[in-house]
């Protein structure tokens, strides 16, 4: 009856979205000086025919099905703006994901976050962004572990940025991060992992608004739960704990400008810890090329500088751990494009294409593991108030690999609303 009750009032929620007059128009923000505090709520309805990303070759692990899914995301932030010199906040987004058969399948997701943006006129620089979350969510971990399938964890993921302007056109920083994720079940062992980043890096500026910088980093990972796999432990002995140096290069942009974002690319060398896992298979050091690149240009702004039409590009390459007891990794390869429209001042477009190329190395002595990943998706938002918003969407995803098992299609439709005060 929940359920139901969810999408029926989804329906009649975006009933009252497309018909809602200036009248009924009241909601605003709530404000107390310098500090915004904003509450929030989402209701969606998705459509999903394959909810567990089978390819339908069994009823067991591969089983595919489709289910109509309520979510419900309930939200609150702080936001403190502090006068020419940025902002800080505070906040938190609920996920309360409801299945109409699969109910065994229903989930929860908790976040907390914590951002903070200051820029101080004599020089100092100060950017930390912090996301704590506990989740069941099916949506796969680090490295995929579980895509699919339902999956109790925590995660912790910490990006700190502090620089100082020197003069007009160069720029100093050290960089600090942090990431953990730490999974209930004792089964999941292999995935309990932290890691550090540090780094430093130099900006300077050679075009108005446009600067280039060079970035260096070394970091560690470490796994941190021990456990035994047919009665062959896996601790820090022989598991797959490994160090990286990193070097990075590129443009990035002043906010305020048609372009946003960064042009990122750069080189990374990885060395493991130990010398052979609990099988005896040997870790082999490696290094590669890298990218972190995600540009958004705006090809037509209105008057007052909002967007009209925007084009993005987005370039990544990284190396991804599969797990602590295996010496198995994988170069994750990637492009996509995207447009937004801004259509009759209310009504957003947008539209995305993806494709991952994921190659595995060192897969337990067995042929080499290729995926090819795509992802597209078109959607269309109505903001019928400053407050009050609804929204509809296709996403269809695909994985093929040379290992049939992890063959996959997905279509998703989804319905939503959402309204802030």
């Amino acid at each position: 009856m929940m359920k139901k009750g969810i999408f029926i009032s989804v329906a009649l929620a975006t009933i009252l979205v497309l018909l809602s007059s200036p009248v009924m128009a009241r909601g605003g923000k709530i404000r107390m000086g310098n500090l915004k505090i904003v509450p929030s709520l989402g209701l969606e309805a998705i459509a999903d025919d394959n909810i567990f990303l089978g390819n339908g070759s069994n009823t067991t692990d591969e089983l595919k099905e489709s289910d109509s899914i309520a979510h419900v995301k309930p939200g609150l932030s702080f936001d403190y703006t502090m006068e020419e010199r940025g902002t800080v906040s505070l906040g938190y987004e609920g996920d309360f994901a409801y299945y109409n058969k699969n109910d065994k399948n229903d989930w929860k997701s908790h976040k907390g976050l914590f951002k903070l943006d200051y820029e101080a006129p004599g020089g100092l620089i100060a950017k930390i962004d912090n996301t704590y979350t506990e989740t069941q969510d099916p949506f796969g971990g680090y490295a995929e572990y579980n895509l699919g399938k339902k999956t109790e964890r925590w995660s912790d993921d910490l990006k700190n940025e502090f620089g100082y302007k020197l003069g007009s056109r160069f720029k100093a920083f050290l960089y600090y991060n942090y990431y953990k994720q730490d999974y209930k079940a004792d089964a999941d062992f292999a995935q309990d992992f932290y890691s550090h980043e540090a780094g430093t890096g130099v900006e300077m500026q050679f075009l108005p608004k446009t600067w280039g910088f060079v970035r260096y980093y070394y970091g560690l990972q470490d796994y941190d739960s021990s456990g035994a796999i047919g009665g062959q432990t896996t601790d820090e002995s022989n598991d797959s704990d490994f160090t990286w140096h990193k070097i990075d290069a590129g443009l990035t942009w002043d906010t305020g400008t048609k372009i946003s974002g960064e042009l990122n690319f750069g080189y990374q060398d990885k060395k493991y810890d130990n010398d052979f896992n609990y099988k005896g298979d040997k870790y082999n050091d490696n290094n590669t090329w890298v990218a972190a690149t995600s540009i958004f240009y705006d090809v037509a702004t209105a008057e007052d500088g909002t967007m009209i039409t925007q084009l993005g590009l987005t370039i990544d390459r990284s190396q991804n751990q599969t797990s602590s007891n295996t010496t198995s990794y994988y170069e994750d390869t990637g492009a996509g494009i995207s447009f937004k429209q801004k259509l009759l001042t209310k009504i957003t477009l947008e539209g995305s294409f993806s494709y991952n190329f994921h190659d595995y190395f060192e897969t337990d002595r067995l042929p080499m593991r290729q995926d090819d990943n795509y992802e597209a998706g078109l959607s269309v938002d109505y903001q019928a108030r400053d407050w009050l918003s609804a929204g509809a969407g296709y996403t269809y995803k695909e994985k093929h690999s040379n290992y049939d098992a992890n063959n996959f299609e997905d279509n998703k439709f989804n319905f939503k609303i959402t309204a802030e005060y």
